[in-house]
């Protein structure tokens, strides 16, 4: 068995047709696990048990959770020390979807503490390493997740993405990585960074295995008033009949390497047949902005019940020690600017003022993809960083959009640079289109594969 290879669907196909056993696959990819994952650290917490032979759409398929997600009665700890040690007594949506279908869960991956980073290093724990390149960030926040498949020590994993917390590092590593419509996967057991652009996300090698994780996944949780039934079924479109939005503003800052093929792939589809309208969401600064005021606002919400009392923390100290000590660097200082922007003196000016541009941006997007499919754009552009470069470059340039609007979106691998890192391209869609997003990105991959730029 190639662990660098095996998708879902063959893995689920050849337990099914009694080619392997489920037992089978668990042993192989548990001692795979032992072996590698001291040389990337993508795993906080290993799930090694006996589970006897189970059944559903993917018995017997090895897939990782990141730690911010529940599982009851395993360490929760989302890579940081204010966590340290809490086991949950209960189990997330998306990990009771698997368990149904026969999944065998390998355990909790690591990630940027409280799901706070675009490249991999900010664990509280330890460093996640790129298994295409140890010497190449992961990406992040998702690090772990990417990581555990890309070392192939499971074969998908779930993440959460807040503004491409798993298309960057599924883009670093070299997979693809699948950000829903809001509310088609419910949220409840997920951690919340920042709720109103927290979506469940997923980390695989295709597309073929996203859209197969998304018909598990997907569906109305009672749960969480967010949910919704989204449409997944099969979506059939030919590459010549799409319509899509491309702009070549979008690569004025990117380098050589990104914009070659990115531009490569936007001419296959014009030789498919396609059609190209020059249009752009990205590069407005004030709806940057208004991301980061909402997302920081939020998290400063969502992370005040962590204090020592009611989540958290270690006995003796009280609530200031609690908070300074416990929590990384990172955390804390979107938490002061989530304060900032919520004080009184500053709510009209900061919050009130980013939530109006967010009302325009989804109209605006709303009104761009009426006349299109697909946004194709790069999904970073700039190659994958190293631990001395990751400053100066921003990640999240092209990927906060889908979190704002909430839209679904995808990244796959689309070529390699010239230190054979891979280069991914970004598909985006309507709210609610995931099912027409997941078919072109599936048949798009295959053009790549056949004209050999993967």
């Amino acid at each position: 068995m190639n662990f660098d290879t095996m998708t879902v669907g063959q893995i689920a196909r050849m337990v099914s047709e009694k080619k392997i056993s489920s037992g089978e696959v668990s042993k192989m990819y548990f001692e795979r696990i032992r072996k590698e994952d001291k040389n990337f650290r993508s795993y906080i917490t290993v799930c090694e048990e006996e589970k006897g032979e189970p059944s559903g759409r993917l018995a017997g398929v090895p897939i990782s959770i990141k730690d911010n997600i529940c599982m009851k009665g395993t360490l929760t700890t989302c890579a940081s020390r204010m966590l340290e040690g809490y086991v949950s007594p209960y189990n997330a949506h998306v990990v009771d979807r698997l368990s149904s279908e026969g999944a065998l869960i390998t355990g909790k991956t690591n990630l940027d503490e409280f799901a706070m980073g675009s490249f991999g290093d900010n664990s509280a724990l330890f460093q996640t390493k790129n298994p295409v390149n140890v010497n190449y960030l992961p990406g992040g926040s998702s690090s772990g997740a990417a990581a555990s498949v890309a070392g192939g020590m499971c074969v998908a994993a779930i993440g959460s993405d807040t503004g491409g917390s798993v298309r960057i590092p599924a883009a670093f590593c070299g997979l693809c990585g699948f950000k829903p419509t809001y509310g088609a996967i419910s949220r409840f057991g997920l951690i919340a960074y920042a709720s109103s652009l927290d979506t469940i996300g997923i980390v695989t090698r295709n597309a073929t295995d996203a859209k197969l994780l998304s018909s598990v996944l997907f569906g109305k949780d009672e749960r969480d008033m967010t949910s919704y039934d989204v449409n997944i079924g099969e979506c059939e479109i030919a590459l010549g009949d799409i319509r899509f939005a491309f702009s070549d503003k979008d690569l004025e800052d990117a380098e050589t390497e990104i914009a070659e093929v990115i531009c490569r792939v936007r001419d296959l589809l014009l030789r498919a047949g396609a059609s190209c309208v020059d249009k752009t969401l990205f590069g407005n600064a004030k709806s940057d902005n208004a991301y980061r005021v909402l997302a920081c606002a939020e998290a400063t919400s969502n992370l005040a019940r962590y204090d020592g009392i009611r989540y958290g923390g270690k006995s003796g100290l009280d609530v200031l020690r609690t908070r300074e000590e416990l929590f990384g660097e990172e955390v804390k200082r979107r938490i002061e600017y989530g304060n900032f922007v919520l004080a009184k003196e500053n709510f009209e000016k900061y919050f009130k003022a980013a939530a109006d541009e967010r009302t325009r941006v989804i109209k605006e997007t709303e009104m761009l993809f009426e006349d299109v499919d697909v946004i194709i754009s790069p999904l970073c552009d700039f190659s994958v960083p190293t631990y001395s470069n990751a400053s100066s470059c921003r990640a999240d340039r092209f990927t906060v959009a889908a979190n704002f609007a909430g839209n679904p979106a995808i990244s796959i691998t689309a070529g390699r640079d010239k230190n054979n890192m891979p280069v991914s391209v970004q598909l985006m869609s309507a709210r609610g289109c995931d099912a027409k997003l997941l078919s072109i990105a599936e048949k798009l991959e295959q053009l790549l594969l056949k004209e050999g730029a993967v």
